[in-house]
């Protein structure tokens, strides 16, 4: 997670590509995955559910990588 001055930006490691997060990014809930959920992604993944100015965005992310974005969520509001 990159938190610029014009945006926030999820730089996955390998060739994924950037992505660029939706402007007013905030966290709103965390939640395990249903297990039709866990189908697709990791079961271990955990839910961060953020509001934005476009909507409802879910983002799933490892236990490792939980406590990085959350800090990251927060210092962007």
């Amino acid at each position: 997670m990159v938190v610029g001055p014009a945006a926030m930006k999820w730089e996955p490691r390998g060739r994924a590509l950037v992505s660029e997060l939706p402007n007013g990014l905030r966290q709103v809930g965390m939640r395990s995955p249903s297990w039709r959920e866990a189908l697709r992604i990791n079961a271990r993944n955990t839910i961060v559910e953020c509001a934005s100015n476009d909507g409802d965005v879910w983002l799933a992310v490892m236990p490792n990588e939980l406590e990085h974005l959350t800090t990251a969520l927060n210092r962007a509001v």
